[in-house]
Protein backbone atom coordinates (compact mmCIF):
# COMPACT_ATOMS: atom_id res chain seq x y z
CA UNK A 1 0.00 0.00 0.00
CA UNK A 2 1.19 3.58 -0.17
CA UNK A 3 1.70 6.10 1.90
CA UNK A 4 -0.52 8.55 1.23
CA UNK A 5 -3.24 5.41 1.08
CA UNK A 6 -1.91 4.22 4.67
CA UNK A 7 -1.85 7.70 6.15
CA UNK A 8 -5.60 8.28 5.24
CA UNK A 9 -6.54 4.99 6.33
CA UNK A 10 -5.22 5.98 9.81
CA UNK A 11 -6.89 9.35 10.08
CA UNK A 12 -10.16 7.99 9.41
CA UNK A 13 -9.74 5.59 11.46
CA UNK A 14 -8.68 7.73 14.03
CA UNK A 15 -11.32 9.93 13.71
CA UNK A 16 -14.32 7.72 13.56
CA UNK A 17 -12.82 6.38 16.66
CA UNK A 18 -13.16 9.60 18.43
CA UNK A 19 -16.31 10.23 17.85
CA UNK A 20 -17.61 6.97 18.79
CA UNK A 21 -15.98 7.57 22.24
CA UNK A 22 -17.80 10.87 22.18
CA UNK A 23 -20.93 9.68 21.38
CA UNK A 24 -20.67 6.57 24.07
CA UNK A 25 -19.46 9.42 26.62
CA UNK A 26 -22.81 11.63 25.75
CA UNK A 27 -24.89 8.26 26.00
CA UNK A 28 -23.99 7.47 29.02
CA UNK A 29 -24.27 10.49 30.77
CA UNK A 30 -27.50 11.84 29.34
CA UNK A 31 -29.22 7.68 29.06
CA UNK A 32 -32.40 8.57 30.07
CA UNK A 33 -32.95 11.41 27.64
CA UNK A 34 -31.43 9.66 25.15
CA UNK A 35 -33.92 7.48 25.21
CA UNK A 36 -36.84 9.01 25.48
CA UNK A 37 -35.86 10.54 22.48
CA UNK A 38 -35.45 7.75 20.80
CA UNK A 39 -38.85 6.36 21.51
CA UNK A 40 -40.64 9.68 20.13
CA UNK A 41 -38.73 9.21 16.97
CA UNK A 42 -39.64 6.25 16.28
CA UNK A 43 -42.87 6.62 17.10
CA UNK A 44 -43.45 8.78 15.12
CA UNK A 45 -41.42 7.16 12.03
CA UNK A 46 -43.40 5.24 9.22
CA UNK A 47 -41.38 2.73 9.31
CA UNK A 48 -41.61 1.57 12.76
CA UNK A 49 -45.40 1.76 12.33
CA UNK A 50 -45.59 -1.20 9.77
Amino acid sequence: MSKLYKTTLLITMAVVTWKVVKIERYITRYSSDVSLDLEKLFANSRAFKY
